[in-house]
């Protein structure tokens, strides 16, 4: 007969650790801090092994029992408990640094997007001139600029970008607009090589 939930409540710390069986390998095991801890052993491979499935009472007997009848089912099939949980930890780390490494390179195409840079030579450039010149130079890049490239990383602008925007204004008219955009410093401060590509 498996324990109670009576059973484990009443398990007292002891000076030195002693274990209450539930059955079939599993088996509650008080420590002398008066952690209770429950332990699944079993023999693989004609070794003995102990596997842990958690603290009681954030592991309760239900929760206990099924974590152990998933491990016997492992070894019913061949598979080492022991070595199913490594691999399946290791496969979740690899995943969690796969995520983090995109998170960063997303983090960076961020930080270094066309956009944001330009953004930041605005704000450098902006500083002792005109709010009226200022406000419609930033119009001008959220109005024709971003949407054409804004998102694109800067490294990877080239002046075929700049010369389809170029065209794409003029072709509705706005010469002079396309102009202006096509002198605008935010190309030399954010990537020197673009404007020589330009004029080359």
């Amino acid at each position: 007969m498996g324990l109670t939930i009576k059973e484990i409540g009443n398990a007292k710390r002891n000076a030195k650790l002693y274990q209450l069986a539930d059955g079939g390998g599993l088996c509650l095991t008080v420590k002398p801090n008066g952690s209770k801890l429950w332990w699944y052993r079993y023999r693989f491979d004609g070794k003995e092994r102990t596997l842990s499935i958690g603290e009681y009472p954030f592991v309760g007997l239900k929760e206990a029992r099924d974590g152990h009848f998933a491990t016997r089912k492992l070894l019913d099939a061949g598979t080492d408990p022991m070595v199913a949980r490594r691999a399946e930890y290791e496969a979740k780390q690899k995943e969690a640094e796969a995520e983090q490494r995109e998170a960063e390179a997303r983090e960076r195409e961020v930080e270094n997007s066309f956009a944001n840079v330009a953004c930041k030579w605005w704000g450098w450039w902006a500083v002792g001139k005109s709010p009226r010149h200022t406000d419609y130079v930033m119009q001008r890049l959220k109005t024709d600029v971003f949407p054409a490239f804004g998102h694109k990383f800067i490294d990877d602008l080239t002046a075929a970008d700049i010369r389809k925007l170029m065209l794409a204004i003029e072709g509705r008219g706005a010469r002079d607009v396309a102009k202006r955009a096509h002198e605008s410093c935010v190309y030399r401060w954010a990537h020197p090589s673009i404007l020589l590509a330009i004029f080359s």
